[in-house]
Order: structure tokens, then sequence, then C-alpha cells
């Protein structure tokens, strides 16, 4: 069971990772329009 959720809280730091730099990303593509 450990296993598992260490693979689990893994899986959700990548989510998080990723989501973060997508959100990032859009939020700088948005600050360009705004700004440009």
């Amino acid at each position: 069971v450990a296993d598992t959720w260490e693979s689990l809280d893994g899986w959700l730091d990548a989510i998080c990772l990723v989501y973060t730099i997508f959100a990032r990303g859009k939020t700088d593509v948005l600050a360009g329009i705004i700004t440009g």
C-alpha cells in the first residue's frame, strides 16, 4: 500500500507541476494580448 501511495503522490506532484506551467503559460499569453 505504501508503494501505491508513493506512486500516487508522485503522480499528483507531476500533475500539479504540469498544471502550474500550463496555467502560467496561459496567463503569460493573456498578459501579452492585453499589453500587446
